[in-house]
């Protein structure tokens, strides 16, 4: 379980650095501070490769320096689609993970491939994982790395658990701080 949680931050974070880079192209100070945020975040986790990657296909991706008109618009983008699935596959088979828009928030919605037997456990456990500075800052800087890269008003991450059979584990919503 909690080799799992490293992987999904892992790929959360390197969505982040996606996002960062995006916005890299239309600001000038607070996305170079957003993007050093994020890379040393990312830094910290073992899957860096991935993240590398990310980050040269997220720069070429926005060299046009202008904002994406909706979060569906920005994950719609080859780039980051394709950028997002190399992410994703690095992913074992025991967990499937979305990633979609929702008006301003941006949905990470994670299922299990078998059914949690504990659920209550489960979800204390994820608890205690999701509001742990660690992860709410990450999910907080993506929040704020919205406002960057998107044209967003009120921008928020949703981070949904799933059991295989489709039933809510857990859900966390967070803002920019």
């Amino acid at each position: 379980m909690k080799k799992n949680l490293f992987r999904l931050l892992a790929c959360v974070m390197a969505f982040a650095m996606v996002l960062s880079l995006a916005a890299c192209g239309g600001k000038d100070d607070s996305s170079s501070s957003s993007a050093s945020s994020a890379s040393s975040a990312v830094s910290t986790v073992e899957s860096s490769e991935a993240s590398s990657e990310a980050s040269s296909e997220a720069s070429t991706a926005a060299a046009s320096g202008e904002k994406y008109a909706s979060i569906d618009e920005f994950l719609a983008d080859p780039t980051v689609k394709s950028t997002l699935e190399t992410m994703m596959s690095s992913l074992d088979d025991s967990m499937k993970i979305d990633i979609a828009g929702n008006g301003d928030s941006l949905v990470y919605t994670f299922t299990f491939a078998e059914a949690v037997e504990d659920v209550d456990a489960t979800r204390a456990a994820m608890e205690e994982q999701m509001t742990s500075e660690d992860f709410a800052s990450t999910f907080r800087g993506i929040a704020a790395s919205l406002e960057e890269a998107i044209e967003v008003t009120n921008p928020s991450v949703v981070v949904t658990y799933l059991n295989a059979d489709g039933s809510e584990i857990y859900s966390q919503e967070y803002f920019p701080e």
